[in-house]
């Protein structure tokens, strides 16, 4: 199965929660989650396409090294770090 397809198989994101309803919706305006009244878990909720993307990105910027049984960066670590920390800042409700 592509990466693609995995994708569709959840609510587009980015995922984002409203204060006066307390129902975390995706970027088509669908609802993802309703009623979800403590602030972190909406943080965390809302995070989960972010934090996907980033996990995915990094997973992909390493590649099978073939002549050992370890894999070495291939991307820049730098875009790779931006991506996770933003991740994470939405993640803990930073953002």
């Amino acid at each position: 199965m592509s990466n693609e397809s995995k994708r569709s198989m959840h609510t587009p994101g980015p995922w984002t929660f409203s204060e006066d309803t307390a129902r975390i919706g995706g970027a088509d305006g669908s609802p993802v989650a309703q009623k979800v009244y403590v602030v972190a878990d909406r943080a965390l909720i809302a995070a989960a396409p972010d934090l996907l993307a980033a996990l995915e990105a990094l997973e992909a910027s390493f590649h099978p090294d073939s002549e050992r049984d370890h894999y070495r960066p291939h991307r820049s670590d730098e875009e790779n770090r931006v991506r996770a920390r933003a991740a994470i800042a939405k993640a803990r409700g930073e953002q």
